[in-house]
């Protein structure tokens, strides 16, 4: 068309040959999808009309294309769908008496931002019900202080609700008792309920022990041998969910009917509660991994299918999120833990037959100290971003269990890690990570202690929250409007927010603080703990020995003010 032309021109030129006119562009405000904003020029010349268009790609697809009167202004609302990765411009031209005339034109680029909610994650219903004053004092600094969703309430994922935990050798337990704590908690809270539990018990269904014949193919005898050593008692039946056991082994193990009642009952026991927060779904727990399925991707649809049966009987509208799926699927690993020759192509097809298009995954980043999942690889941010990932096109894409750390139990220095300026620059990563994944909400691993589980929550057990909160705190106040995130050729990272906070992150270079910074939070060298023996010369030594970042507004030059110092969040010895 014409206006390629036209455009292809302008690449050559800074401005247009103008003769009898001019058209000047004002800055275009930063906006998330769905935003209206005002399209604002200037112009010379007598024409009374100007075209004014909207489009990506140049040219591939138009939003807006209308001619209008040459008063200085014009509203566009930003398409809801609209890729915050796409090339936007705008485009005004001359135009007189209902054409355009080509006179004089002028385009300019749009920043299209991107929105992602921040929640937590939490291991088991038990997990909060034991613990449940310290979670409440947890959620109330939240909803005081920190990420939450349009409605002003705090989210949080558990991973299973169906049982007393994964320790348990018990299946279902009674809806009465599920139900009533979901209801209570989503008085509060928006609540992913995650659907990762073993729906049976194989005692009962006549399998009491560890199953023989697996397939070959999938599994060696060592990697049984292992995973059978690393469990004991109860827990050897809870390797997985179902179908743990095909129809040969267990016949009786899986009954996809009972299986949608209990989640129907458990649905319709919400409903009833008429909850104040949202309540979404997630099918599953890492089925392409090794230790929570050992099935196949049509067994892993089987057991999606008949949750997602119970649920829409029930209630038509909440989003179930399939998944979630684990750093196999996410960076073609293969099962991990297994023999070779198990790409599992099969569990990344089922993510483009999702009924919803709403997918999740649960990713543990692992810096430097060591790898995940028996030694097969280590995720670094280089994996993350070069790994072929498997969403394309989904509406809603979700990561609903994301560890910056990796589990390690109680290590200290673990702790010190999470509770220094480390997890700031993650957090900057992350967000760079999510915007060019166009990934919607990030479930933090996690949101409280528990006792068996060491310091791996950004608050203690006493609900108490430590300084990893406070430095996730600033990071969203950067984003909590939207944001655009953007690498320069030096690797610096740089998250700029709609609401003027900007946070610059470098994984190996100095940030200069300028006097037109006013600096909200920066990088201190607060990592008190002695490095492990087998992070020494990795990702986590050489990374810490270079960092910076630091969080500022933009002010007049002279009017910055330097970085605030750091207060340790005081430890309680008992919980009051």
């Amino acid at each position: 068309m014409f206006l390629s032309s036209l455009l292809a021109l302008a690449l050559l030129a800074e401005s247009p040959a103008q003769a009898s006119c001019s058209l000047e562009l004002l800055a275009a405000p930063v906006a998330l999808p769905g935003d209206t904003i005002d399209i604002e020029w200037t112009s010379t010349g007598s024409h009374s009309q100007v075209y004014v268009s909207a489009f990506s790609d140049w040219g591939q697809q138009y939003y807006l294309d209308e001619i209008t009167a040459n008063d200085g202004a014009h509203s566009w609302t930003l398409p809801p769908d609209l890729d915050h990765r796409s090339e936007v411009h705008l485009y005004i031209e001359s135009a007189e008496a209902g054409a355009r005339t080509t006179e004089c034109w002028q385009y300019q680029a749009v920043d299209v931002a991107h929105a992602v909610d921040f929640g937590f994650a939490m291991d088991s219903l038990a997990d909060v019900t034991q613990n449940r004053t310290a979670y409440d004092d947890a959620i109330a600094e939240v909803t005081q202080s920190g990420p939450t969703a349009d409605n002003g309430l705090p989210s949080v994922t558990i991973n299973q609700i169906a049982s007393t935990g994964w320790a348990s050798g018990s299946g279902l337990l009674p809806t009465s008792t599920v139900a009533p704590h979901l209801a209570d908690l989503l008085r509060d809270t928006n609540l992913m309920v995650g659907l990762a539990d073993i729906p049976f018990s194989p005692a009962d269904a006549g399998c009491t022990a560890l199953p023989g014949g697996l397939p070959g193919d999938i599994y060696t005898e060592s990697s049984l041998d292992l995973l059978r050593s690393q469990r004991s008692g109860a827990h050897q039946y809870r390797v997985g969910f179902p179908p743990v056991f095909d129809s040969t082994m267990c016949p009786d193990a899986f009954d996809s009917g009972a299986y949608s009642d209990w989640v129907e009952e458990v649905a319709a026991d919400i409903d009833a509660s008429n909850p104040v927060g949202d309540v979404s779904w997630e099918t599953g727990n890492e089925p392409d991994g090794v230790y929570f399925f050992w099935g196949a991707a049509g067994a892993y649809q089987d057991k999606a299918s008949a949750a997602e049966l119970g649920i829409r009987r029930v209630d038509p509208t909440s989003r179930i999120t399939y998944g979630g799926f684990g750093a196999s699927t996410v960076l073609d690993m293969g099962k991990v833990g297994v023999s070779t020759g198990n790409d599992w192509d099969d569990f990344r097809d089922t993510l483009a037959d999702t009924p919803d298009e709403s997918l999740s995954f649960h990713l543990f980043r692992n810096p430097g100290y060591g790898p995940y999942n028996g030694g097969t690889f280590e995720k670094s941010w280089e994996d993350l971003a070069s790994a072929p990932w498997p969403v394309t096109d989904a509406d809603h894409v979700v990561l609903s269990a994301f560890d910056l750390f990796g589990r390690n139990g109680t290590d200290t220095w673990k702790a010190a890690l999470e509770n220094s300026s480390w997890l700031t620059y993650e957090l900057a990563e992350l967000l760079f990570f999510a915007h060019e994944r166009d990934i919607d909400a990030i479930y933090l691993w996690k949101l409280l202690d528990i006792d068996s589980e060491g310091q791996s929550g950004f608050f203690d057990e006493c609900g108490v929250p430590r300084r990893s909160y406070d430095l996730l705190v600033d990071v969203w106040e950067v984003v909590e409007d939207g944001y655009v995130a953007t690498r320069d050729a030096q690797g610096l990272v740089e998250i700029r927010g709609l609401n003027g906070l900007v946070l610059e992150a470098s994984a190996d270079q100095a940030i200069a603080h300028t006097s037109d910074m006013d600096i909200q939070s920066c990088w201190v060298d607060d990592l008190t703990e002695s490095l492990p023996s087998g992070a020494v010369g990795g990702e986590l030594t050489t990374t810490w020995g270079s960092m910076d970042w630091v969080i500022y507004a933009e002010v007049s030059p002279g009017a910055g003010q330097a970085c605030p110092s750091v207060v340790p969040v005081p430890t309680p010895t008992t919980c009051q």
